[in-house]
């Protein structure tokens, strides 16, 4: 399940995964704390919440050696529950970025994405009742996408409430399932695509506009995204407790008000 997606980066190719134990990810966070007075970080795993045993594992080391860190990390709606979640806030999880990707079951079955809206609904509500900040980044422009999937985007977002979302012109990578299914596309052009989707969706939709309808990509990404990034509503992720409570016990507190 870990890469079965057929439009991420790290396509499996008959490989195995080797995973850290609790034990070492903990020591390496002690490690940092204690030499580089670290007081948040961030896990740069596409999947941090693979396996529920070393995420307990290591939450548990976090809390029994009072670390009093934050951090956050990328995560997969049905990789969580309630429990897990209660757990993560716990160690100091002040923040979990979700890979929604679309609003319904078949475009999710569609990309291979593993997931279901009722998973997605459901983990955004424990997230809220925890008070765990939660990001969600939808994908827009894919394979046979619709203007009324575009409409199950904008439903499904006011109804789930993210903190923060980001909506990401699809990008066929190399290597994927869905690169290969593309109509024409070379490797050399793969570049432009990278650079801007959205204007080449625009200007040439018979090789780099994937989804049957033909509403302005970049219009929508950004009208929605202005619409759920406001200030306003998402002024208490500066407010979160356990934020203030590191950023006051922090050893640079005097490097980040000369920074602002």
């Amino acid at each position: 399940e870990l890469r079965d997606f057929n439009f991420a980066s790290g396509i499996k190719k008959n490989a195995g995964v080797r995973l850290r134990t609790p034990k070492h990810l903990f020591e390496e966070v002690a490690f940092l704390k204690e030499k580089y007075k670290i007081d948040s970080f961030y896990f740069i795993d596409d999947l941090f919440t693979l396996d529920e045993e070393m995420v307990s594992g290591f939450c548990e080391q976090m809390i029994k050696n009072r670390m009093n860190l934050v951090w956050g990390c990328s995560s997969k709606v049905n990789t969580v529950n309630y429990e897990s979640l209660k757990l993560m806030k716990a160690a100091g999880c002040i923040q979990l970025d979700f890979g929604v990707e679309k609003a319904s079951d078949e475009q999710m079955h569609l990309l291979k994405k593993g997931t279901k809206v009722r998973e997605v609904k459901e983990t955004f509500k424990n997230c809220h009742e925890l008070g765990i900040r939660a990001f969600a980044n939808m994908l827009i422009n894919t394979p046979g996408e619709t203007e009324q999937d575009l409409q199950d985007t904008i439903d499904l977002l006011e109804e789930i409430k993210p903190n923060i979302v980001s909506i990401n012109v699809f990008t066929p990578y190399p290597g994927t399932e869905i690169f290969a299914e593309t109509q024409g596309l070379t490797r050399e052009e793969y570049p432009l695509l990278m650079k801007n989707p959205t204007k080449l969706a625009a200007e040439m939709p018979e090789k780099f506009r994937f989804a049957k309808h033909s509403v302005d990509l970049g219009a929508f990404a950004s009208r929605e995204m202005k619409r759920h990034n406001k200030i306003y509503p998402n002024i208490s992720i500066f407010f979160n407790p356990k934020y203030l409570r590191s950023l006051w016990h922090s050893k640079n507190k005097s490097n980040y008000v000369k920074q602002t």
